[in-house]
């Protein structure tokens, strides 16, 4: 099931950004979410004229794992939830791979061992410029008192074989 929804990222100015370092590469980050208001969300996004991130989103039940990706972003498309999943932690590793042809495979892991594959795949779009981006953001809600945050513990960058089972 898909939610759509009117807020996206094409316009936000605080995505920490690079151009994709190669044709082929695993990102993993590791990020804990401590959130003050629903709709506070973090994540590590491919960002293009269309995007995807996959990270933790608070809403009303609690901190839910989420696949939200965004089709032509860059005029006037919303934002789609391919997959949620209620999360019990605060802390989780997130990863991307990227397979030459621009294709990205999403996963997560709570413990760093085992990476649970999420079933939706994204194809990368190229934007103005230096063409598709991979990165981290954090974002609350507009005009609240209180603010939540997030922690990176870090961020990788690696070849694909070096994950391959």
């Amino acid at each position: 099931m898909t939610q759509a929804t009117d807020e996206t990222l094409w316009h936000a100015p605080h995505l920490l950004l690079q151009k994709f370092p190669g044709p082929a590469f695993v990102s993993t980050t590791q990020v804990c979410l401590s959130p003050a208001n629903e709709g506070d969300r973090t994540g590590l996004i491919v960002f293009g004229f269309d995007y995807a991130w996959v990270g933790l989103r608070k809403d009303a039940a609690g901190l839910q794992l989420v696949l939200v990706r965004c089709l032509a972003a860059n005029q006037g498309g919303r934002e789609e939830e391919m997959f949620s999943a209620p999360y019990t932690g605060d802390s989780v590793q997130l990863r991307v791979t990227v397979q030459p042809g621009v294709d990205c495979a999403f996963a997560w892991s709570a413990d760093g061992a085992y990476f649970r594959a999420i079933p939706h795949s994204f194809r990368a779009r190229s934007s103005a410029w230096v063409g598709a981006k991979i990165g981290l953001f954090a974002t609350g809600v507009a005009a609240t008192v209180r603010c939540g945050h997030a922690d990176f513990d870090w961020f990788r960058m690696s070849a694909p074989s070096a994950h391959a089972s």
